[in-house]
């Protein structure tokens, strides 16, 4: 028994759509209207009166047909919102007869056009066989109907769910395209959504859209805003990616129109979601009609507090100027007052000598207008909250990160513009990929900016290439072009460094093979995508004492994966144990700070932290947040990225106990190393559990001492091959520096200075004065007094 569902009217639109679409015809209907005008304009000539009258009525006629054809489709498309159905499936499920419901599906407009985003189009044409055939088995009328749960489907996305999971072919498909279950229906979802929006646009008559337009004259009746836009801007009234944030937009709207205190204090951690946020609630604001009548026709002014600061630096009072801005708005009539960082107008206002939270709590006391300040969770939580004079000014309104899930839905709105001008088709995969890449790989905080300059950019190589659709594979090929981090498939060099990165790294490092398994385990799961984005690559802290190859572990890993021209980024913490020592790191007073500028100017490869246990105990603070979500805020406000980094930390921490274990007995007291080191205040657990891993180098023995020193001089032979002098490593020399280079409290280091005064200081001395030319050969023997000598050979 078929349902109401399968009424043959949506059959017929959906026929009316995959012949002929509602764009075309559109543009055709246009294209008739001009004619037919054009043709009006003719007449009034009597030489072309005859022919024109014609072209009239034919012209308009076809005119007259398309407009028909339209009232028909907007009649049923608005009969489907009024019953709260999706147009998109009742379309794509209609008339469904003969050969199953998939292949009827993806024969539909909608259905159709979700596989080619998809990608697999093809390969479900080909295999339709097996489909009908599978649908078949399933029942006595050869259609799934029974067994997905059409009356319940509230979307097409869930529609396309429901298929997935009663079909295994086409299940197996979508795994061949790794296309997840997810994508699939997010996918249907966007493609609907497009789709109503359009045809919603389309409607002026409408009065959701009617209202969206200004009214002629509106801004008479309020104050003029060119001194208030000296110190900030309105921010537009888009959409554009606020999606996600409807639930927070919707709580901000009932604060901003409450007749009292209408000051919402909008709290989280991503700045440019909250930016998102405010120009969703601006967008919001301009279609309100029939609810929260205080907000019509009001615009959100942002101050742009650096600027401000900027300004009052030269001489202005900051109380005096801050208060004048705030009520020339309220003045104005029309603004939502809204602060863009709480933190740094605390932070400037505090280095003026002017309490913040005062002032604006003296502010809001004489003021009624809607009010909204933007604030981290750090600050709320530090200093907001406990402030009982401000906090019961305002409602919190509090959001999560979802940079990730808005700039999906910006690049959604933007990609068929983009689209049309190269002439390509992006698929949804790589639109996803883009939303991600602009979070992950690019510095700033215009995320928005850079992930639609990253869709015109790929857009732009797939055209000149005489591509037609853009893959993820041109996303990830044009990152990897542009920032040096490699992404995208697996070549066959970087495969057999990945797979073999245990072994390079023992060419370089003696001994230590727990640190080189953890590294080498975390750089696989990174490369391979399953590691998690939010965090660095790998984060390590290495313990023990002095000269075991902590840092020459670090280097090797630097030189080998990231190559021996990428400089590794370093600091020796011990200078950034003093009060100043995160004023440093991040800087203050509007400075960017040393670790940002150093990880902006290399934000993927190795950051190499010596002495980590003597930095501050707030230096230790900022990297808990960095080790947690890969991130942290310099003084300016702006985010510093280290998600493309591996973090090593390294300290002589526990050394007196490290050095007095070996082997598996060192590894079996692990716990009461840790716990020692936590116990004497050195490091705290929370700060420990952050680390991939707590490594502990032990002491080298004498096998490995001999084979660090192989390696010495072997790196000293490289450097004298470009002065044509070769060095002989005789068992003599090794012994001799063993005996005289090794030190218990100092492991290996003392050997870079023996061979440095000894070694190199006489072959320095031979070249210097012409006793050793290039050609020579040189050796190192004992004389009597146990000294070494230089011999040429």
């Amino acid at each position: 028994m078929r349902n109401n569902f399968f009424d043959q009217t949506y059959n017929k639109i959906d026929r009316l759509e995959s012949t002929f679409s509602h764009a075309k015809r559109r543009k055709l209907r246009k294209a008739f209207l001009i004619l037919t005008l054009l043709a009006t304009v003719a007449s009034v000539y009597p030489d072309y009166r005859n022919q024109s009258t014609g072209l009239i009525f034919i012209f308009g006629s076809i005119y007259g047909f398309f407009s028909l054809v339209e009232a028909f489709f907007y009649s049923v498309f608005n009969k489907i919102k009024e019953e709260k159905k999706s147009f998109a499936t009742l379309s794509s499920i209609s008339g469904n007869q003969y050969k199953g419901i998939i292949f009827h599906v993806s024969k539909s407009f909608f259905g159709s056009l979700l596989l080619y985003r998809l990608g697999i189009i093809n390969d479900v044409a080909s295999d339709m066989t097996a489909i009908v055939t599978e649908e078949t088995l399933m029942g006595n009328e050869s259609t799934l109907s029974e067994h997905v749960d059409i009356t319940a489907t509230t979307n097409l996305g869930a529609l396309m769910f429901s298929l997935s999971k009663v079909s295994p072919t086409f299940k197996n498909i979508l795994e061949k395209h790794a296309t997840t279950l997810q994508q699939l229906t997010h996918a249907a979802s966007w493609l609907e959504r497009l789709y109503i929006k359009e045809i919603e646009r389309e409607k002026w008559w409408s009065e959701q859209n009617l209202f969206k337009t200004q009214p002629f004259a509106s801004d008479w009746a309020y104050g003029q805003t060119d001194t208030l836009e000296k110190y900030g801007s309105f921010i537009p009234s888009e959409y554009s990616g606020a999606e996600s944030y409807q639930g927070e937009i919707n709580k901000i709207e009932l604060v901003l129109s409450k007749p009292t205190s209408p000051y919402a204090l909008v709290i989280g951690e991503s700045e440019t979601g909250t930016l998102t946020l405010i120009q969703g609630l601006a967008g919001r604001i301009s279609e309100t009609h029939d609810k929260h009548a205080a907000l019509h026709g009001k615009r959100i002014f942002m101050l742009n507090t650096s600027h401000l600061f900027q300004i009052v630096k030269n001489g202005q009072d900051f109380e005096a100027t801050f208060s004048g801005v705030l009520f020339e708005a309220e003045r104005v009539g029309n603004v939502v007052f809204a602060i863009d960082n709480f933190s740094l107008f605390i932070e400037s206002a505090q280095s003026l000598g002017v309490d913040g939270i005062m002032l604006l709590v003296s502010c809001l006391r004489v003021s009624s207008m809607p009010l909204i300040v933007l604030a981290d969770t750090h600050l709320y939580f530090q200093k907001i909250q406990k402030h009982t004079e401000l906090s019961q000014y305002f409602e919190v309104v509090q959001t999560s990160i979802k940079d990730k899930e808005s700039l999906l839905f910006y690049i959604q709105d933007h990609v068929l513009q983009v689209e049309g001008m190269y002439e390509v088709t992006f698929l949804y995969q790589t639109l996803e990929v883009i939303a991600e890449s602009a979070e992950r790989y690019f510095e700033g905080e215009a995320l928005r900016e850079k992930a639609l300059d990253l869709l015109i950019e790929v857009a732009e190589v797939v055209k000149a290439e005489k591509g037609r659709v853009v893959t993820t594979e041109n996303v990830l090929s044009l990152i990897k072009q542009k920032t040096g981090i490699p992404t995208g498939q697996i070549n066959e060099e970087e495969k057999e460094k990945l797979l073999n990165l245990e072994s390079l790294l023992h060419q370089k490092v003696i001994g230590q093979n727990e640190a080189i398994v953890s590294i080498a385990n975390a750089l696989r799961r990174s490369r391979s995508g399953i590691g998690k984005h939010n965090k660095p690559i790998g984060s390590f802290l290495f313990l023990g004492p002095t000269g075991v190859g902590k840092t020459e572990t670090t280097k090797a890993l630097s030189d080998i994966f990231f190559g021996e021209k990428a400089p590794m980024v370093r600091f020796d913490m011990s200078e950034y144990s003093g009060a100043d020592g995160l004023a440093r790191l991040i800087g203050q007073n509007n400075s960017s700070g040393l670790l940002a500028d150093a990880i902006r100017e290399r934000h993927y490869g190795v950051l190499l932290l010596d002495e980590f246990e003597k930095a501050s105990k707030e230096v230790h603070n900022l990297f808990l947040q960095i080790l947690d979500e890969g991130f942290f805020s310099d003084s300016t406000g702006k985010h510093v990225n280290l998600r493309n980094m591996i973090i090593v930390a390294t300290s002589n921490a526990g050394s007196a106990f490290i050095i007095s274990q070996t082997g598996e007995d060192l590894q079996k007291n692990k716990p009461d190393i840790i716990n020692q080191i936590i116990s004497q205040g050195i490091f705290r657990p929370e700060l420990l559990n952050r680390f991939d891993g707590v490594i502990l180098f032990e002491s080298l023995n004498q096998e490995q001492v001999g084979k660090v020193i192989q390696l010495m001089l072997k790196d000293l032979s490289h450097r004298l091959e470009e002065k044509g002098v070769e060095i002989l490593v005789t068992d003599e020399l090794v012994q001799y520096l063993m005996s005289h280079g090794t030190d218990a409290r100092f492991g290996a280091r003392p050997l870079n200075r023996l061979i440095a005064d000894v070694i190199e200081e006489k072959i320095a001395e031979g070249l210097i004065s012409g006793n050793i030319m290039s050609g020579a050969k040189v050796s190192f023997v004992q004389n009597e007094q146990g000294a070494l000598d230089i011999k040429q050979m």
